[in-house]
């Protein structure tokens, strides 16, 4: 019988990842998640072939994320949140084409994001929330076409939000808030029928003193809208009135 899935979530354990588990050459999924593991993340997960579902969140791992990792052609979850974890993302992660679902938030990341991360083409959901990233969103990620969520909040991106997400036409949770990008709202993001809008601590001004409410009218299945702390000038426009929001 070939062992296929492996799921020790939740289970107390301690101490590192066996190098023995690099002998399930078979193993689709792997879920070591919530435990107490420590130590760095072993480059020697980078030698099973046939992951597509790797999960070490919530555990108390160190040190960097593995270019390893990069080497698992069939990856398509990555989850690796709620951890100790420093450094940058390896460029090598742009590697995992096939992947769709990418956690990171809640470690102690920084630097800029790799151009790299624009190959991820079948990428649908991004976190990257809670850690020290700087820079701009790099122009490469316009190639995400598939994105459905994108959440960093808590960081420090920098620069203008840029038009290109108005072209993912998938998006409905789109997440922002906590970070230092100027104002005001891109116009273009407008034509995304989102479910979710979290944007705040634009900086700069305009001519006025403050950014006008943004034009968010074609957005008709927005439920959860938080703009907060954005020097928002004038009325609130009467379209609201009709939205199906419950919080905001």
């Amino acid at each position: 019988m070939v062992l296929s899935c492996s799921d020790f979530s939740d289970q107390h354990l301690r101490g590192g990842i066996p190098p023995e588990t690099a002998n399930l050459q078979y193993l689709t999924k792997l879920y070591i998640n919530d435990n107490k593991l420590e130590g760095p993340i072993p480059t020697f997960l980078g030698e099973m072939k046939s992951l597509n579902e790797l999960d070490l969140g919530g555990n108390w791992f160190t040190g960097s994320i593995p270019p390893a990792l990069g080497s698992l052609p069939s990856l398509q979850l990555l989850f690796l949140h709620n951890n100790l974890l420093s450094g940058g993302i390896p460029p090598q992660l742009g590697n995992l084409t096939s992947l769709v679902q990418l956690d990171l938030s809640d470690n102690q990341l920084s630097g800029v994001l790799p151009q790299e991360l624009g190959h991820l083409k079948n990428l649908k959901y991004l976190w990257l929330i809670n850690n020290n990233f700087i820079g701009e969103l790099p122009q490469s990620l316009a190639a995400l076409r598939k994105m459905v969520n994108l959440f960093i909040f808590g960081n420090s991106f920098s620069g203008r939000i840029p038009d290109y997400i108005a072209k993912w036409e998938n998006l409905k949770y789109l997440g922002l808030i906590g970070n230092s990008f100027e104002g005001p709202f891109p116009d273009a993001l407008s034509s995304l029928n989102l479910s979710e809008l979290h944007v705040s601590d634009l900086t700069g001004s305009s001519e006025g003193g403050g950014f006008l409410f943004p034009d968010i009218s074609g957005m008709t299945s927005l439920e959860w809208m938080d703009l907060s702390f954005n020097n928002l000038s004038g009325e609130i426009p009467a379209f609201m009135d009709s939205r199906n929001l419950q919080y905001l």
